[in-house]
């Protein structure tokens, strides 16, 4: 998850954050994609916050993908 769109071998999407939850070392930020579907980006307590409301870009790389029968 990130404010920028990420440059590369990446796939990615757009998301409006909902909220956050504190883990200790890292937090969990929920985000609504386009789609509708909701997603969790797990990240380090170190980074910058998101705060709800916030447009971010949802990413990955394409080799981390999960396919049906895999």
């Amino acid at each position: 998850i990130s404010r920028l769109k990420p440059d590369g071998d990446t796939k990615t999407t757009t998301a409006v954050v909902e909220g956050a939850t504190f883990l200790g070392s890292s937090v969990h930020v929920h985000a609504k994609l386009t789609s509708g579907e909701t997603v969790v980006s797990e990240l380090s307590r170190m980074d910058q916050p998101f705060e709800p409301g916030e447009s971010v870009h949802v990413w990955w790389r394409p080799a981390d993908e999960l396919r049906p029968g895999s």
